[in-house]
């Protein structure tokens, strides 16, 4: 235990050395010139009287004697005026300091008390300058700030101190204050940082005292600003070596400065980022724009003008080999006069008709496509059968043409066709050879586009007609009179049609024979 109490003993003496030692000096009185003078100007070289009084009506206490005076000079070096210990009759302070000078004035007890900081600086004015002292080796001692224009409330204010003997003794005077603040600093160290817990709208000013008691020059005035809360709570003072302790921060407005560079530096970034994201943004909504448009698609939709394709690009064309027809018709009959079945140009509209698709050049003059038919002889049919009717429409889904390849539904066509006008020239030719029988047909037959232009063949009539008639259709005209002309009707508002519905079928029936 003997043991334990010896070590805490040392080291609580080791922590007296080392750490420094911070006391605030209080007001316990107050004073002020004699004569109730309250200019702020003092004329060189001149005596002023001091006089002490208590601190209020409430105390009778004035201080302990002896008492002294010390005079701050902004950037200058302070000085200490002894004025006795007779209260009633204390020396005379002479005004020793250069012309034009700032003063910041107190009074200190003999137990380091106060009377307090006026509220004013005090300006030495006059000519004389005979009383001034020779200049010391106080100038050799220096205080360099790291601030030296406005502290903020419990900001920190370094200190470096060159030049003198160690350890020194550190003063912080403000003005209008009751306080002065004294550090004794360590025996190595040259760096203090304060803490300021000065009030804001005064002003503070340092001056260091070396072991030979040689005063430093003065600071200049330092302005403090920033909150009344002076406690500052967490913060300490604290003195220590230049090699140890890094200076004290800028000042605010330094800090603010930086804050405001670094906040400018990410604003300029940011703004690059986001001006890049949104470029990039732009720039592919604008190809994908492009691309589409190119596509043809607009809102979503497939808008781009394209012509029409059913999908039958090969679609075969009837300008067949007219040598397969022959085949394919078979003629075993006593050839008859041919009659050419041709397309008149005058006919041809800007639709194309059903009857050829495929084919778009049109010839300059009128080109037969069916020539040569042998037609054989056969009995008249009262009705033609369904099979005989060309088949010329779009099979449906369910027919069987429908499965049917467009080529073969083409072949089938020509030979219903040829069928067909088979059957009409049989007819003709028995009403020609019985002249007491006449056809009469039951109904004006009327066929669509794709079949009016169907040529009849007569041996024997031939009448004029109009420009769209052939020479068949007029000679069945001319053997019965009942049958009116075809009238063919094209819309034009129809546009391009596929394939026309197939054509009314032939209700054509041999008459009763008429007895002469």
């Amino acid at each position: 235990m003997d043991s334990l109490g010896r070590i805490c003993a040392l080291l609580f003496l080791t922590l007296q050395v080392l750490i420094p030692r911070c006391e605030a000096q209080s007001q316990a009185f107050q004073w002020k010139f004699a004569g109730n003078s309250f200019s702020s100007e003092l004329q060189a070289c001149t005596n002023l009287t001091i006089e002490i009084q208590p601190l209020n009506s409430s105390t009778t206490s004035i201080g302990t004697p002896s008492y002294s005076l010390l005079a701050f000079e902004l950037g200058g070096v302070p000085t200490t005026t002894a004025l006795g210990s007779n209260v009633s009759q204390l020396a005379p302070w002479q005004v020793n300091h250069r012309i034009g000078a700032s003063l910041l004035l107190t009074v200190v007890d003999g137990d380091g008390n106060i009377g307090g900081f006026p509220p004013n600086l005090f300006t030495v004015a006059g000519n004389d300058a005979s009383c001034l002292p020779p200049m010391s080796l106080a100038q050799s001692i220096r205080i360099t700030p790291n601030v030296t224009s406005s502290l903020s409330t419990c900001q920190q204010w370094g200190l470096s101190i060159t030049g003198g003997a160690k350890p020194y003794n550190l003063s912080i005077a403000a003005v209008n204050s009751p306080v002065l603040t004294n550090v004794t600093m360590g025996p190595s160290d040259d760096h203090f940082t304060y803490i300021d817990r000065a009030n804001p709208g005064t002003q503070l000013i340092a001056a260091v005292v070396d072991a030979n008691g040689q005063w430093s020059v003065a600071t200049d005035a330092v302005s403090t600003t920033g909150s009344s809360d002076i406690s500052c709570t967490g913060l300490v003072s604290l003195s220590g070596s230049s090699a140890g302790i890094a200076d004290a921060p800028a000042s605010p407005k330094s800090s603010s400065a930086k804050n405001h560079t670094t906040a400018i530096a990410l604003g300029i970034v940011f703004g690059l980022v986001v001006s890049l994201i949104l470029a990039a943004v732009g720039g592919w909504w604008w190809w994908r724009r492009k691309r589409r448009l190119a596509q043809g698609i607009m809102d979503g939709q497939d808008a781009k003008a394209r012509p029409f394709s059913n999908g039958e690009e090969q679609r075969p064309s009837l300008n067949l080999d007219m040598g397969e027809v022959e085949k394919m018709v078979q003629v075993d009959s006593v050839r008859m006069r041919s009659t050419s079945w041709s397309m008149d140009r005058a006919r041809v509209t800007a639709s194309p008709t059903s009857m050829d698709m495929a084919s778009t050049a049109l010839p300059s003059a009128p080109e037969p496509v069916l020539t040569a038919i042998h037609i054989r002889t056969a009995n008249l049919d009262g009705r033609l059968p369904m099979s005989a009717t060309p088949d010329l429409c779009a099979p449906n889904s369910t027919s069987p043409a429908a499965t049917r390849s467009p080529s073969v539904r083409y072949r089938k066509a020509i030979e219903a066709h040829a069928e067909a006008q088979a059957a009409r020239t049989r007819r003709m030719q028995s009403a020609h050879a019985s002249p007491s029988a006449r056809v009469i047909p039951s109904r004006p037959a009327r066929r669509s586009q794709s079949t009016s232009d169907a040529v009849r063949q007569s041996p024997s009539y031939h009448v004029p007609s109009r420009q769209t008639r052939t020479p068949l259709r007029s000679s069945l005209l001319a053997l019965e009179p009942e049958v009116e002309a075809d009238i063919i009707i094209q819309h034009q508002d129809g546009g391009i049609v596929e394939e026309l519905p197939p054509p009314y079928l032939d209700q054509y029936r041999p008459g009763p024979a008429v007895s002469s």
